[in-house]
């Protein structure tokens, strides 16, 4: 949190709107680690606020992709619960359908090994 809150810091300074994306991606790729993702979205709004029209989509693909490597990480690291609350809310992201299949296949595996019965049953009708 306080490597996301000095991104924020130097974001103010920088001279280009190219600097100041960059900043507040890495802001928002830091409250992800955090696990804080509502601070997430505020920063990646920040971001695609102060990108160029043509560079949106690419701003907010390279979020959902930090979030999408940091899931499989902790599921790698045996921190499926952690994995689970950032698919969770990747399947709550602008993704494509394919995409969403892919991160319900993961979420769905994870849920197994939780025992999450009621989950694993909402997630097949999402």
């Amino acid at each position: 949190v306080d490597a996301a809150k000095a991104f924020q810091g130097a974001a103010l300074n920088c001279l280009t709107f190219k600097e100041k994306v960059d900043c507040h991606l890495k802001e928002s790729k830091a409250y992800i680690v955090a696990s804080d993702f509502d601070n997430a979205d505020k920063a990646l709004r920040r971001a695609l606020v102060e990108s160029e029209a043509r560079d949106k989509r690419k701003v907010y693909d390279e979020v959902v992709n930090y979030y999408k490597e940091q899931g499989d990480i902790l599921k790698k690291e045996g921190k499926i619960g952690r994995a689970s609350r950032i698919y969770e809310k990747l399947i709550k992201m602008k993704i494509s359908d394919e995409e969403k299949e892919e991160i319900k296949e993961k979420l769905a595996e994870i849920y197994r090994k939780l025992g999450k019965v009621k989950e694993l049953g909402l997630l097949r009708g999402v």
